[in-house]
């Protein structure tokens, strides 16, 4: 069966307001300008790092400092407002029920990840979990995604994401892996332009569907 495998961040879960927060204890803390929850969508996907140096601004050598305080805030408060999105759970059950492998790819770190997907009690539901400090490569670096599908056993691997990042990777993964196709759910942070996922849906409601027809 061909292993299916999720982004997490605006794919399986909606966890932008939890992130906002911590990067709102961060601004607190250093005395500089809060961050407004609206724009910490656009900032994700490519890792706290990326994140924090876009908050930070001028302030960018506050960069350790800022880090460390987020890290220890988040690490209390990642599970406070976070929430799957409609159907994820229903989803992931029906593709198990059909004996698919089932992977997990995230910018987010593994630690924040399984926080997160075990207090959604969601977390036993993956075969294999990686965040971005489980290898040496993060998105849109296709390497990690190629490990994991190959640990999952399939080179025809589905990978469902949310943004362009997660659409250039699994294309950069055909290079290797020519069966290896990509998924873009429209509920979450990012936007497709130019890039062209192999299948869109609306939602995981959606995808639930279209996997409970046999595609």
């Amino acid at each position: 069966m061909t292993p299916f495998i999720f982004d997490c961040d605006g794919t399986l879960v909606e966890t932008h307001k939890d992130i906002a927060a911590s990067a709102r204890h961060v601004c607190e803390r250093l005395g500089i300008p809060p961050v407004d929850e609206a724009i910490i969508p656009g900032y994700m996907g490519l890792g706290i790092d990326h994140l924090l140096r876009r908050i930070l601004g001028d302030h960018g050598d506050r960069f350790d400092e800022a880090r460390r305080l987020y890290m220890a805030h988040h690490d209390n408060h990642c599970t406070d407002r976070s929430r799957l999105y409609d159907g994820a759970i229903e989803l992931l059950d029906a593709l198990r029920s059909r004996g698919c492998r089932l992977g997990l790819l995230s910018n987010k770190t593994e630690h924040f990840c399984r926080i997160i997907l075990e207090k959604l009690d969601v977390a036993h539901r993956f075969d294999l979990i990686y965040g971005s400090d489980s290898t040496p490569w993060k998105k849109p670096d296709c390497r990690g995604l190629l490990q994991l599908a190959g640990r999952l056993g399939g080179s025809d691997a589905l990978y469902i994401g949310d943004s362009s990042i997660d659409i250039d990777t699994a294309h950069a993964a055909r290079a290797r892996f020519p069966g290896m196709r990509v998924g873009f759910v429209e509920h979450g942070y990012g936007r497709v332009e130019t890039e062209k996922p192999d299948y869109t849906w609306s939602d995981l409601r959606a995808l639930l569907k279209w996997v409970e027809s046999g595609a």
